[in-house]
């Protein structure tokens, strides 16, 4: 299980060292270039550049004699089932690669909806939180100042349907989604929403604050995902353009 934990915690290592430079919307739009250039480059080293485009010339040619038909339907057949013949060749030399270059990308999509997605409430904010299995509850515990001048993270307490404390978790980072550790969500979830070994609590969620990286525009496009995915789009079809990619 600790392998899958390895990519997200090398993204947050070279993050926390980018931090020293750049502020958190320089970074995110650092992190969308090299999602969009890592994606395209990976699919055009796996992509078969060549039979792709072979294959798009025989769609063009096939094409253009079925547009210049002008006979009965079923002399045309023969003509239509090598269009599509050709079609679905240049899909299935395609898809393939397409599907394995956007792995990094998914996998960096996943990181930054943890480490980009939300941030801490402020002390006196309210904060809502669910645990599941629903008998079961779950608090929330605002950042304490210590005497020493230290300040302790903010946790979440955990308890049993009579309100017994069964254990606190501390946050490492504003993570929304506190869950068991699976394969499932070693990945999604990643190693800063872990619940601890043991627990009878499966899952926990937190109605932490977004936050914003655009300060305009409508709700839905004040995040991460617009800012991260419009920067990674362009990039992607400027680099398909530049490598004149199929």
């Amino acid at each position: 299980m600790d392998w899958l934990e390895l990519p997200p915690r090398a993204l947050g290592w070279v993050d926390l060292q980018m931090s020293a430079m750049l502020g958190p919307a320089m970074r995110l739009t650092l992190w969308s270039v090299v999602g969009g250039a890592l994606t395209m480059l990976l699919y055009g080293a796996l992509s078969p550049q060549r039979r792709i485009a072979a294959a798009k010339r025989e769609l063009a040619v096939a094409r253009d004699r079925l547009d210049r038909f002008d006979g009965e339907m079923h002399e045309a057949l023969p003509l239509m089932r090598r269009m599509l013949g050709s079609a679905f060749r240049q899909l299935g030399l395609v898809v393939v690669p397409a599907l394995v270059a956007l792995l990094p990308m998914i996998l960096l999509a996943s990181w930054l909806a943890q480490s980009y997605g939300h941030v801490f409430p402020q002390a006196q904010q309210p904060v809502a939180v669910r645990a599941e299995p629903a008998p079961l509850q779950a608090q929330w515990r605002p950042a304490q100042s210590r005497r020493d001048g230290r300040t302790e993270p903010p946790r979440v307490s955990l308890r049993d349907d009579a309100g017994r404390p069964l254990g606190e978790v501390e946050m490492q980072a504003p993570v929304p989604v506190l869950a068991k550790r699976t394969w499932r969500t070693a990945m999604i979830v990643g190693p800063l929403g872990f619940l601890p070994d043991g627990q009878p609590v499966d899952r926990v969620e937190i109605d932490l604050p977004r936050r914003e990286f655009i300060a305009w525009g409508p709700q839905w496009m004040r995040g991460w995902e617009f800012l991260f995915f419009g920067v990674l789009t362009v990039v992607a079809l400027g680099l398909k353009r530049a490598l004149r990619l199929q």
